[in-house]
Formats: structure tokens, sequence, C-alpha cells
């Protein structure tokens, strides 16, 4: 398929669609790594290591994400949490995977056979105590 009007927006009339969304999606890729290594090294500036016997900090879209599905009462997809935190789908999928591999998330599948295909909430038996309490300490002034 060519397109001959992107001009507009900066991509030569002679490339096709195809090649333009894979230069959207490199670029995608290369904002993500961006973010993460910021975040990096904010944790760092900021000092947070981890005490001993305490699992180590998480960043801070972490947390935010976490924020995002403790302030529901129910298990949210990754649009949804994406919507509330005016973030990337795939950026944010890759957020709620984190937490999911740490512990911190339950991913559940949706058995009601629609959209989203997975479901996400947060494990609150899992968090470690200052995480928790920090979370739940926030619900509370929100309510």
């Amino acid at each position: 398929m060519r397109v001959t009007k992107f001009s507009v927006i900066g991509v030569p009339e002679e490339r096709s669609l195809e090649e333009y969304l894979k230069k959207i999606i490199e670029r995608l890729d290369n904002q993500e790594r961006l973010i993460r290594d910021l975040e990096e090294r904010l944790s760092r500036i900021e000092g947070r290591t981890a005490r001993v016997g305490e699992p180590a900090s998480i960043q801070p879209s972490l947390l935010r994400v976490l924020r995002a599905l403790l302030d529901t009462e129910r298990p949210l997809g990754t649009g949804e949490v994406a919507r509330r935190l005016s973030l990337s789908r795939h950026l944010t999928s890759s957020y709620l995977n984190r937490l999911s591999e740490l512990g911190y998330v339950v991913k559940e599948p949706n058995l009601e056979g629609k959209s989203p295909r997975y479901l996400f909430r947060v494990n609150l038996e899992a968090l470690p105590d200052s995480l928790k309490k920090m979370l739940l300490n926030r619900r509370e002034q929100v309510k």
C-alpha cells in the first residue's frame, strides 16, 4: 500500500504505510528505553536502596500503576490503566507484566470472554509492609 500525503507529518511521499508504522514502533521502543533509564537514574539520585531484609524499591512509574489499580474496586485491563495514567498501552503492558513478575499484581484471564484478555489487580499480601502502608495511606487520603 502506498501513501502519498504523509509528507505533511514528516514522512516522504515515497515511503509506504508499513515503513512509516515500523518507524513509529521503533520510536516508541526508544522512548520506553529512555523512560526506564531515567527512572533508574532517578532512583539512584534519590538514594533508594533496599535495606537488609527488604526487597528493592520499585520504580516511580510502577508505583503509579499500583496506585491506579488500588484506586479502583475492580480488576482493570491494560487499556483502562493506560487511559487513567495517560500512557501508551505498550508501555502500560510492560509495567503491568513487570509488577506481575514481582508478585505485586495478579494477572487474571478475563472469564467474561470480552476484551480485555487479562485483568489486573493489586496483590496486597505480596507487597512489602512499607509500600503497602504508603499505598493504603494515600488511598485513605483520596477517599
